[in-house]
């Protein structure tokens, strides 16, 4: 995430959007052949598809803006979701640094009502004209294919009125109806998206006041409109608990929603005491689940459970060990069917200089009591690890490993970064998995800085995969290319996504 003292606030702004969605099929190569693909062969139950570079607008390329592939999205950790029609949304931090030919680094962007849903050609007074910002705060795509193609949704509706630039970051939850919930974070505000029919219809558009400059919000829906958020404080902040034997001050506050006629409407919050933390439902039945570190980077993995629609949680479990971890990953819940609810997590008390341990726990009794295993497939550094339950228990698993000169898989200068998947049924506890890399290219190469400083965010905070109702499993990721023009040893960051299917 980028550090506050990058940003500034930017002016604010009345959209009203009106143009029509466009699609663009990322996964043809024009000119000159790109990187990444195509998609690894993977073993004899796996195999990859080719790796999908997603879109700039068209309106908003730039030839001039020093990237080394200007059609494509600038941005990092990428969030997707999936309906129950099997159509894919996607969202990611937007690189904030990019500028057109006129322009230095930063600056915030702006339009005026009528000029339509593409803000990059706004040009600002000494500034210049912008081109981070095609569409929100954060990047929002939606496939209607599988993933092939990606664009904006079909009907903007209102989608940006009186949103605010620069953003952070987007999560996204779908509901028992298909209903879509985005929400868009800002420095200032956070704003709440909603469309029904795989993106054709737009709903609602609401600012939300809630956790000010939240620098990873979750978001997660269920049954008739039930919706729940997350948001990240970025340091301990005192309030109402969210059970009577915790303290209330924590770094997350939870809100519950509930839908009526097209609005959510919020609680005031309620903090969840400890460290990092994720959420999950499942999507027909009362049950929400939220995973979090006892304290950051240690003190163990706890769970937190409601089985009335997050109207009242249960005191937090213990469901296993983290004793240490380097700050680049979250443990992740994934609800499934039957009572079925799994997490995993990486621990790491050296950091990158010396290998992880993967662990996942389940549990089949929706999360009353728990079993964990050590799932740690090869000596490396793991970031990132993340999960998804499909039908039937099908688990969707990836994460980002080093591959380099280390003797026990610890980070070294020259380390090449991969993306790897998994896909097992119903996996019991015990079970390992078969893990295999899904691009062949490596996403990122630890300079001798990295290494010395044992430094391992250049692929950033998160990315994310799910489990589509077909079965395959689909990842939204991130691959750095390139001398970025405006961060002093950092790179150009390219949004991905990749499919994989059993064989």
């Amino acid at each position: 995430m980028q550090e506050l003292s990058e940003r500034s606030f930017a002016i604010l702004v009345a959209l009203l959007l009106v143009g029509s969605g466009y699609w663009v099929a990322t996964h043809e190569r024009e000119a000159e052949p790109l990187p990444g693909g195509p998609g690894s062969p993977g073993g004899d139950y796996l195999t990859w598809g080719e790796p999908v570079w997603l879109p700039r607008a068209p309106e908003c390329v730039d030839e001039d803006n020093s990237q080394l592939y200007p059609e494509f999205a600038i941005g990092y950790e990428p969030s997707i979701a999936v309906d129950q029609q099997g159509n894919l949304y996607y969202t990611a931090h937007k690189d904030l640094r990019w500028s057109g030919p006129n322009g230095g680094p930063g600056g915030g962007e702006g339009g005026a009502p009528g000029l339509g849903p593409f803000v990059c050609n706004f040009p600002l007074p000494i500034i210049g004209s912008q081109t981070s910002w095609d569409y929100y705060a954060s990047w929002f795509f939606v496939s209607q294919d599988g993933g092939e193609t990606w664009g904006p949704p079909d009907d903007w509706g209102l989608a940006n009125l009186g949103s605010e630039y620069p953003g952070d970051e987007g999560d996204i939850g779908i509901d028992a109806n298909g209903r879509v919930y985005y929400v868009d974070t800002t420095l200032e505000d956070n704003w709440l998206h909603v469309w029904d029919d795989g993106g054709n219809s737009h709903v609602n558009s609401q600012r939300l006041q809630s956790t000010t400059a939240d620098d990873r919000p979750w978001v997660t829906a269920h049954g008739d409109g039930v919706v729940h958020y997350l948001g990240n404080n970025g340091v301990s902040v005192p309030g109402i608990p969210l059970t009577d034997g915790t303290s209330g001050v924590g770094r997350y506050w939870y809100y519950r929603g509930t839908t009526v006629g097209d609005q959510v409407v919020f609680d005031q919050g309620r903090v969840i005491e400890g460290g990092w933390a994720h959420i999950a439902a499942e999507t027909d039945g009362p049950h929400v689940y939220i995973v979090q570190e006892t304290n950051n980077g240690g003190g163990g993995v706890k769970v937190w459970v409601s089985d009335d629609w997050g109207a009242n949680w249960a005191e937090p479990v213990t469901i296993g060990p983290l004793e240490g971890s380097h700050p680049e990953g979250y443990p992740w819940i994934a609800a499934g069917e039957n009572g079925t609810v799994m997490v995993t997590w990486q621990e790491s008390p050296q950091g990158g200089k010396a290998a992880g341990t993967l662990y996942l726990s389940r549990s089949d009794d929706y999360g009353v009591t728990w079993e964990y295993w050590d799932v740690t497939p090869r000596e490396a550094v793991f970031l990132y690890p993340t999960i998804d339950l499909g039908a039937e228990n099908r688990l969707g698993f990836a994460y980002y490993a080093n591959e380099g000169n280390g003797t026990h898989g610890e980070h070294t200068a020259g380390d090449r970064w991969y993306l790897y998947g998994a896909i097992a049924d119903d996996l019991q506890v015990g079970e390992q998995l078969e893990f295999l890399k899904a691009d062949p290219q490596p996403l990122h190469t630890s300079s001798e800085a990295e290494a010395a400083a044992d430094d391992l965010h250049p692929l950033h905070d998160f990315f994310e995969a799910v489990i589509a109702p077909d079965g395959s499993l689909n990842i939204a990721y991130q691959y750095n290319l390139g001398q970025h023009p405006w961060e002093v040893d950092e790179e150009q960051r390219y949004l991905m996504f990749i499919r994989g299917e059993l064989a």
